[in-house]
């Protein structure tokens, strides 16, 4: 490397030499890609490469091999909710502690003290700067910027005293990350005694440390958007962002006055925080029209270089020694060991309900294993404590203890019948072997059910008997959906069987109670727009003498269970409604994508219901149909959804409203 440097380093100072200057603006530097394939298009040589925050991020990986389009692939490739709001990436985990993540919108990891999230900066950076190590692995060292295959240098700036720092050395990835660690938003970058925030706070577009380097012309691209008038700083990205263009603004002015040819690109109606696909399409496609009507200008350098031949920038292709490499540094990145999490969903059956789960990693134990603490509050109020030990990779022996209690009413045919209060405490032992998509688990629970109230229709109160049962079970389940919402490939699946005592071998003195249960259901994309899911559900109830919570129930929109695992999906009934012991089930829903992430979708279900499986789908079984059509907006806090539903069975149309994830 070094001497293709020197060599490169000849060749350069044959002539004028030339610098690419990136500014910064968040989400609006993806415009600089756009820039670059023109660049690239004119043959311009690129001896040096300079930018700020979002620039420093581009022209870093520039700088070191990647051509336009690859940088392209990779920023639209990314899911940026993830990447910039430290959320965890579930890719990283084995299934059995994925699907405990599924409630969640906002995960934070945390290193010792959950009072760490919100310390120096609402986010850590810590996923982003784990994509930088992977994508500069070849370069992981601490080196001379100087010596890279485009000398490089980014800005940041010490909170201490104000000082502009410039990075020409050190670590590549760390240096990236300093420039763009935007103050309250990311966490600092500390380093000896600097504290260093984002570039942009002083010098966003830096034309004068390109000048520095030994540039003799300079072709800038300016993100940057105009100063806002008052009505239009409303939001905490636009204060932020008005902020960062005050600071600098003497500077930003001359430097753009030292601009040879100056490409400034259109971000109206973008901001920082655009990190979507359609706007960093959208920007990229601006920055290359900003940078094409400068395409006469730049062929005028070209051929005062004396530049000939226009040869294509090849891609950057990672040796096998720095794949290694990245591979532990993917590794080194998995997913944290402690972490916040938090989810809200509100629908007009259930009401508001907040999950809240705490986890960390327990001291001393191997591999993977760790405590959890998950609560949920609401009209559902849940508190489960477990303990995940990982003996052997993939291997969980969990004990854990879960407080239910219960407060809701049963259905017939859509006639309110009783009122039914409990708490409910369990003790489990659960054996799991855990893929990335697929879960085995076996084990044993002790269930104690302790009603509090019942209340029939007439305002009757009964007492039922409390319940102490000894439960026998096996699951199987996996789940490989490309989305939690809405999603356009994939399926999921869960199996499980349950052999129900009271004394261990025996329920009510006789033979145990055994249940069955399936669920299943696949995406089909039928177009880039359009995805059906049809899915099948099934429960067996083996034994004629068995509790409340061990009945089959139907209705809502949980596939697994809304007031008890024993109820089951069905479109059109959003109440619990009580059916026979044997139940069989098909649906088919179907989402039309009509804009980016509006939605219109509409489903329908079909059961049939018996005391036997022959009763059950012949006549003299009972026969349940249903369908709902409605609306969707996927938003990064879960879906918000209205849905007009209807059945036989309750023969009326109801009206759903809900917003967040299902848990």
């Amino acid at each position: 490397m070094v001497l293709l440097s020197s060599v490169s380093a000849q060749y350069r100072h044959r002539r004028k030499q030339v610098a690419v200057v990136l500014s910064g603006g968040g989400a609006k530097g993806t415009a600089h890609i756009g820039a670059l394939k023109v660049i690239e298009e004119a043959g311009i040589p690129v001896d040096y490469v300079v930018g700020t925050s979002m620039g420093a991020i581009v022209g870093g990986l520039y700088s070191i091999g990647y051509n336009a389009h690859q940088l392209d692939s990779i920023l639209s490739n990314q899911d940026w909710s993830i990447l910039l709001a430290d959320q965890l990436n579930k890719d990283r985990f084995p299934y059995y502690r994925t699907k405990e993540l599924m409630p969640f919108i906002l995960s934070v990891p945390f290193m010792k003290f959950p009072g760490e999230v919100v310390e120096g900066g609402l986010l850590k950076g810590k996923n982003i700067e784990a994509l930088f190590n992977q994508l500069t692995a070849q370069y992981a060292d601490s080196l001379d910027f100087d010596q890279l295959p485009i000398p490089f240098a980014c800005v940041s700036q010490n909170l201490v005293n104000g000082d502009e720092v410039v990075f020409h050395d050190g670590y590549l990835a760390k240096a990236m990350r300093a420039s763009m660690a935007i103050p309250g938003v990311f966490t600092p970058v500390y380093k000896d005694s600097l504290v260093l925030i984002d570039g942009g706070m002083i010098n966003n577009y830096p034309v004068d440390v390109a000048r520095s380097m030994g540039a003799d012309i300079i072709i800038g691209v300016d993100v940057q958007s105009d100063l806002m008038e008052a009505k239009n700083l409303s939001s905490a990205m636009s204060v932020l962002g008005q902020l960062i263009n005050i600071s600098g603004k003497a500077q930003y002015q001359l430097n753009v006055d030292q601009t040879d040819i100056y490409i400034k690109v259109n971000v109206d109606g973008f901001s920082a925080a655009s990190f979507n696909k359609t706007a960093i399409d959208t920007l990229v496609a601006r920055g290359e029209d900003a940078a094409r009507a400068k395409f006469d200008d730049m062929v005028k350098l070209r051929n005062m270089l004396g530049i000939e031949d226009v040869k294509p920038r090849p891609d950057y292709i990672v040796p096998d020694w720095a794949l290694y490499f990245m591979r532990d540094s993917i590794q080194q990145h998995k997913a944290p060991s402690n972490y916040l999490s938090l989810g809200a969903r509100f629908d007009n059956e259930d009401m508001a309900a907040l999950i809240l789960n705490g986890t960390i990693q327990v001291p001393n134990l191997r591999n993977g294993s760790y405590a959890s603490l998950t609560a949920r509050l609401g009209k559902i109020l849940d508190v489960e404590a477990k303990l995940a030990y990982e003996p052997i990779k993939g291997w969980f022996i969990s004990p854990s203890y879960i407080f239910n209690h219960r407060d809701f009413s049963v259905y017939d045919a859509d006639v309110k019948c009783s009122t039914v209060t409990f708490n409910r405490n369990i003790l489990q032992l659960d054996f799991v072997h855990s893929w990335r998509h697929l879960l085995i688990g076996f084990g044993l629970k002790y269930d104690n059910v302790y009603y509090t109230d019942y209340l029939s229709s007439d305002g009757t109160a009964s007492v039922l008997d409390n319940e102490h049962l000894i439960k026998y079970f096996f699951r199987v389940e996996g789940n490989t959906m490309n989305k939690r919402s809405f999603p356009t490939s994939g399926g999921r699946f869960r199996t499980t069987y349950e052999l129900v005592t009271d004394n261990m071998y025996k329920y009510d003195n006789e033979a145990p109670v055994s249940t069955i249960a399936a669920f299943g259901e696949v995406a089909f994309p039928i177009s880039k727009r359009f995805t059906i899911l049809p899915s099948a559900a099934t429960r067996f109830i083996v034994g004629n003498n068995y509790s409340m919570t061990m009945a089959n129930w139907i209705g809502g929109r949980n596939p697994y269970g809304t007031y008890l695992d024993s109820q089951i999906q069905f479109y059109g009934i959003n109440k619990m409604e009580a059916i026979n012991k044997i139940f069989v089930q098909g649906s088919c829903r179907a989402n039309l994508r009509v804009m980016d992430n509006n939605y219109l979708v509409a489903a329908t279900s079909v059961g049939w219901s018996g005391l036997t499986l022959s009763s059950a789908i012949e006549s003299d079984g009972e026969t349940l149909y249903g369908g709902m059509i409605g609306w969707g907006y996927n938003t990064s806090l879960g879906p918000i959804e209205a849905s007009l539903n209807f059945s036989n069975c309750t023969k009326n149309v109801g009206l759903l409203l809900s917003f967040g994830l299902m848990f």
